[in-house]
């Protein structure tokens, strides 16, 4: 709203009621001033809650448990072999280990072309099919039907559709197929037409080609023999199985024999009668009996006794097995021939304390201990694989550590507490209104806010009750196997009063640790302590730990006053800010009212003086005439 005032009296009136409105907002200005202390005031406690529940609920939390004070330190002799680490369930000792193998992804490296090819050539141009034609190739256990009009393109899809990774380089001339797992069971086979293989580059033997190609005669012979034996035992089982049957089709037999003489009590049942056609058969000679027989039969031609009763193969059985290699050599003749290169898919195998164990990756988790085989132990004359030894400890230096964090963040947290506390008075400091600020500089009024807010939680009796109760906990001691045990017995105590600096007498230090200036000549209680009884040092501190936080969680509990996880009452200073908000809107529109009163007092004046000044005028005219 525009004013237009001081016409008739030629007063400044909007200067002389910001004047007598500025009387009236000092209280305004006061309701505002601490409502901006305890705006600071809820912040300060704030960032303060956030330190004491990230100690609580992280820090003390952990070290309460005792798998916390689990820790193992694990160390390899050759790290060459294999990197190792221990969890806390790892046990404590050495164990021998070898790397027998290293896991492998299988790859096909495919022969150059013999014509030049594009992703865009057909089957047909590179002569894998003929007019018309088709061929099949399979990987793992999909079939990829090929046609003429199949182009490089769509044969890489294809092959990447069936679970590989595949690609064609021009450059190269050449396929490049890929297993998209390591180890055995991530491997794949390419089986198919023959033709379409060599065609393609692709032709390679498989693993049980080159097993056969490889095999010595003694290999052959141990090979032969082992089946020989299992046709024996195959021959045995059926036979023991014929005479079962045998002794109940004679029973049936002599069962049916005495029905049809007429045997008083004998019966004959359909049942009986379809039993026996099933072991005899109709005619007597193809049932179940006879299958039997013949199986058995042909197995005797396969094996035969040494003479010293051992089992061995028949020279039937060792020429199939002698055509069987002669076979698989053609076969890997012929894909070197085609220049295709094939490394197969092998799992990892390690032996942990002269146990094998197997992984489709280089990783094994056994027992506590993560291994990552990285090269192959050496093998030996023997045959056997060198050995390295594992060596699990208990952690003396984790330990350590964590405790000393532990007393280092407490510290922390009291010294800042206690700092709080005792913080110097700001007695006759007000937050500034937007006019004092102008009248100071930026530096000033940053130093003069800073004197507010560093006393804000001065001689605070929440704070002083929570400093206690975490102090108090400290100085706790505990019986454990008969013993006594606190802090100072593990060389962990505070500064004496005047060696303590300012807001630090509540500090521990721990004797004997290099980075504080105070106690790092002292022996060096707490690591003599962790080597000699660990378990005699993770009770203690998880029961300190399990204490203190018990008597902190009765500061975070919920209360009419204070929200969960709060230690101060947060709920009593937001209803006090929300009432400040109120007194202070009402004041405003007070003033408001006040304000507009000044104005129609002013114009009402303005008025009557406009009105006296119009009489005078005529009256002086009347007269002047």
């Amino acid at each position: 709203m525009i004013r237009i005032t001081g016409m008739n009296s030629g007063l400044d009136t909007d200067s002389i009621i910001q004047e007598l409105m500025k009387a009236q907002s000092l209280k305004k200005e006061k309701l505002e001033k601490s409502q901006t202390k305890l705006e600071w005031k809820q912040e300060a406690w704030k960032d303060l809650n956030d330190k004491i529940y990230k100690f609580w609920n992280k820090t003390l939390d952990n070290m309460r448990w005792e798998s916390s004070f689990k820790k193992k330190k694990t160390t390899i002799a050759d790290s060459r072999i294999a990197s190792v680490s221990g969890a806390s369930n790892a046990v404590s000792g050495t164990q021998t280990l070898a790397v027998k193998q290293l896991a492998k992804s299988g790859y096909l490296t495919g022969a150059k072309l013999e014509r030049e090819a594009t992703s865009e050539t057909t089957m047909f141009q590179l002569g894998v099919v003929g007019p018309g034609g088709t061929a099949e190739i399979k990987v793992n256990d999909k079939t990829i039907k090929l046609t003429g009009a199949t182009t490089v393109d769509g044969l890489v899809s294809e092959l990447r559709n069936a679970g590989v990774d595949a690609s064609f380089d021009a450059d190269n001339q050449r396929f490049f197929i890929s297993s998209r797992k390591s180890g055995s069971e991530g491997d794949f086979t390419l089986t198919g037409d023959a033709n379409a293989l060599k065609k393609l580059g692709l032709y390679t033997p498989t693993t049980e080609d080159l097993k056969w190609a490889n095999m010595t005669d003694a290999e052959l012979t141990d090979e032969a023999n082992a089946a020989a034996q299992r046709y024996a035992d195959e021959a045995a089982l059926l036979q023991s199985k014929i005479d079962v049957l045998t002794k109940e089709k004679d029973e049936l037999l002599q069962k049916k024999q005495d029905f049809d003489n007429g045997v008083a009590g004998a019966t004959w049942t359909q049942d009986n009668e379809d039993r026996l056609k099933a072991l005899a058969g109709e005619n007597g000679n193809d049932g179940v009996i006879h299958s039997f027989e013949e199986q058995r039969d042909a197995d005797k031609l396969l094996f035969e006794d040494d003479g010293t009763g051992k089992i061995v193969a028949t020279a039937k059985l060792k020429e199939t097995y002698e055509s069987k290699r002669t076979d698989a050599q053609k076969v890997v003749k012929e894909a070197e021939e085609a220049g295709a290169v094939r490394i197969y898919g092998m799992d990892a195998i390690i032996e942990l304390n002269g146990a094998e164990f197997r992984s489709t990756s280089n990783n094994f988790s056994i027992n506590g201990l993560t291994i990552t085989a990285q090269d192959v132990s050496e093998k030996l004359a023997n045959g056997q694989y060198q050995t390295t030894t594992i060596s699990t400890v208990d952690d003396v230096d984790g330990i350590y550590d964590m405790i000393k964090g532990f007393i280092k963040e407490y510290g922390e947290l009291i010294k800042e507490m206690d700092s709080l506390y005792n913080a110097d008075s700001a007695k006759g400091y007000d937050p500034l209104t937007d006019e004092e600020k102008e009248a100071l500089s930026d530096s000033e009024v940053e130093k003069w806010e800073k004197k507010i807010k560093d006393s804000l939680l001065r001689r605070d009796q929440t704070l002083s009750t929570v400093t206690s109760t975490l102090k108090n906990s400290m100085l706790e001691s505990f019986e454990i196997d008969g013993k006594q045990y606190s802090l100072s017995l593990f060389g962990i105590s505070t500064l004496g009063y005047f060696s303590a600096k300012d807001n630090e007498h509540g500090v521990f230090h721990i004797d004997g640790d290099k980075d504080d200036d105070d106690t790092s000549g002292n022996e060096d209680k707490l690591r003599a302590a962790i080597a000699q009884d660990a378990d005699g040092v993770m009770q203690f501190f998880t029961k300190l730990a399990n204490n203190m936080y018990q008597n902190m969680y009765e500061h975070m509990k919920s209360t009419d006053y204070s929200s969960r996880n709060k230690v101060y009452e947060d709920k009593r200073m937001a209803s006090e800010y929300d009432d400040y908000k109120e007194k202070i809107k009402a004041q405003e529109e007070k003033l408001q009212r006040m304000e507009d009163r000044y104005y129609k007092q002013f114009t009402a004046m303005e008025k009557a003086l406009a009105a006296m000044n119009s009489q005078q005028s005529a009256l002086a005219s009347l007269f002047g005439s």
